[in-house]
């Protein structure tokens, strides 16, 4: 009776093991109001009207749609869930716009006196670098990143620019940046990045790596690898700094976004846990009965 006891006590507490596990909270998102106010600090010449929010899985943005001086409408995104500015987008350029279309050389400039504006210090220390990505012929986009600066445990991720110029019109189409932030833990190397990279896109002849580029999202550290071969389709990694897990792959051209799903906001580091539940409560689920058995024969 004793061993019934012991068994049972010990499955029960297997199976509802995981229902008394919780996570650490997560860091409250700020409110809508709150993300009004930090555009008005940063222009406090915008009309800034009501915002809407979005959960794009991981974190939550909020759009303000705003009228400025000049006549353009512009459409402002805060980062609820890091308290912090994140861009816009032009809907509508100023009355006044420049017939006249720009030279890269002068779109090159305005990009980095709005990220000198909008950034603030930190955009003089990046090095720019014009995009192949551009939608259309009269637009073109350039792209701002700097170096990580390592110490003793511990890295600083660079702030980072995506500026796209509408050369017609001689304005800012759109505008996203990141600012610097401070990661602790020893970050993977370049080339360990790329040798899991590799490793999870198979073996096949002639692949080669693309970019490979370290950034950070949500205080996170990750890696951005893009392998592609002529046997395969292209495909993105998204690879943890510090753990070297893959936390999305996403094939094709496309850049992957950490914060575009459900999947890619617990990965495949979430699955590990759950594994091994389910394999140690069938093990001993199944040592539970065999022993019942044994005892209910021995009664008999």
């Amino acid at each position: 009776m004793v061993m019934i006891q012991l068994l049972t006590l010990v499955t029960t507490c297997v199976l509802i093991g995981p229902l008394s596990m919780e996570e650490a909270p997560a860091m409250a998102d700020i409110s809508i109001e709150d993300g009004r106010e930090i555009l008005l600090d940063l222009l406090p010449a915008a009309q800034i009207e009501g915002g809407s929010a979005e959960d794009l899985g991981p974190m939550k943005v909020a759009r303000y749609d705003a009228g400025l001086p000049d006549g353009s409408e512009v459409t402002y995104i805060v980062n609820l869930t890091e308290g912090r500015f994140q861009g816009f987008v032009l809907r509508e350029p100023p009355a006044d716009a420049d017939s006249d279309p720009m030279t890269d050389g002068e779109a090159l400039d305005l990009a980095r006196s709005t990220a000198e504006r909008l950034l603030g210090t930190e955009a003089s220390e990046l090095t720019w670098e014009q995009q192949e990505t551009a939608l259309t012929e009269d637009r073109v986009e350039f792209k701002a990143t700097g170096e990580p600066v390592r110490g003793e445990g511990s890295v600083v991720l660079p702030a980072t620019c995506r500026v796209s110029v509408d050369l017609a019109a001689g304005v800012v189409a759109e505008y996203h940046q990141r600012p610097s932030a401070a990661v602790k833990g020893e970050v993977m190397s370049e080339a360990s990045a790329v040798s899991v990279a590799l490793a999870e896109y198979g073996q096949t002849d002639g692949a080669v790596v693309e970019k490979a580029e370290l950034y950070h999202h949500n205080g996170q550290a990750l890696w951005s690898v893009l392998v592609s071969s002529a046997q395969k389709a292209p495909c993105y990694y998204s690879i943890n700094a510090l753990t070297g897990a893959v936390v999305t792959a996403s094939p094709g051209a496309g850049v992957p976004s950490p914060g575009g799903s459900k999947r890619a906001a617990h990965g495949r580091e979430a699955q590990g846990p759950l594994v091994w539940w389910v394999a140690g409560s069938a093990a001993v689920l199944l040592i539970a009965g065999a022993v019942l058995v044994l005892l209910r024969r021995r009664s008999n």
